[in-house]
């Protein structure tokens, strides 16, 4: 098979990998709303939320080990800017995916106001409880979810200077030296840097996976209660539901008006 061949296929596969997962979206939502109004109405326990949970972890991760083949037999870069995905979604995008510490903030934000900063005061005990935050959070949970926060917040930091180290390493003073004395074919024709830097690039999206896959499942597992992480599941998805579909109008505004100032400018001349 030839290489354009070879890459347009790749490159068909993700997009293919992508468009099945985002309609799986879709149907969890409604798999998590109906579990929650089961629930709600006495029709069902938390063994048949954890029954639900459990089926959206494991589609997560079936997901996650898809996008790890995909990253090792592929081009690494379209992981970083997809065309798959609008602008918007790409603008928001960190190290392929969104930021793991984005579940802390759906949790803060569910509440309707920002309950940020509510926690120094409830941790130091200066207030009993917060309510109304995915039904009621006790002190435990508030404090395990502050030390969660702080967790993935370092382990991004580290994961965004390899990421800054790696950007550095392939514009260094060697390979600009060598571009200066042979033009852009010299660097094309630089295979070790090229297949050291899409290695780092693919191992470093490989570990962004995993820590967004740790963060979930820390949440949904081990912090909140069945009823609380069924919220907390369906609304994360029904926010990414949002920036695609937001995206997308917003691309097509922009598409169309650029269409239409193009040939505004043509009748003009």
């Amino acid at each position: 098979m030839a290489e354009g061949s070879s890459s347009a296929s790749d490159l068909g596969r993700q997009v293919c990998v992508y468009e099945e997962w985002m309609k799986l979206q879709h149907q969890e939502v409604s798999d998590l709303e109906e579990a929650a109004q089961l629930y709600g109405n006495g029709k069902i326990g938390e063994i048949e939320l954890n029954k639900v949970i459990g089926k959206i972890i494991s589609n997560f991760k079936d997901y996650m080990e898809k996008r790890r083949l995909i990253i090792r037999s592929t081009d690494i870069m379209t992981f970083f800017a997809p065309i798959w995905k609008s602008s918007l979604e790409n603008s928001a995008s960190w190290i392929g995916g969104c930021r793991p510490s984005s579940f802390i903030r759906i949790l803060y934000a569910q509440s309707g106001r920002d309950m940020e900063s509510q926690i120094d005061k409830f941790l130091r005990g200066e207030t009993e409880r917060i309510p109304d935050f995915i039904g009621e959070f006790s002190k435990e949970q508030m404090t395990r979810i502050d030390e969660l926060q702080r967790k993935i917040m370092r382990e991004e930091n580290v994961l965004s200077s390899k990421l800054a180290n790696l950007q550095n390493d392939l514009l260094d003073l060697p390979l600009v030296a060598r571009a200066q004395e042979s033009g852009c074919g010299g660097i094309h024709g630089n295979h070790v840097v090229e297949e050291k830097g899409l290695k780092l690039l693919g191992t470093s999206l490989e570990e962004a996976d995993n820590l967004r896959m740790k963060a979930v499942e820390e949440i949904v597992v081990n912090i909140l209660k069945p009823s609380q992480a069924v919220d907390f599941l369906a609304a994360g998805k029904n926010i990414r539901i949002c920036m695609r579909e937001w995206g997308r109008q917003r691309d097509d505004h922009h598409r169309r008006s650029g269409s239409t100032s193009s040939a505004t400018v043509a009748g003009q001349n």
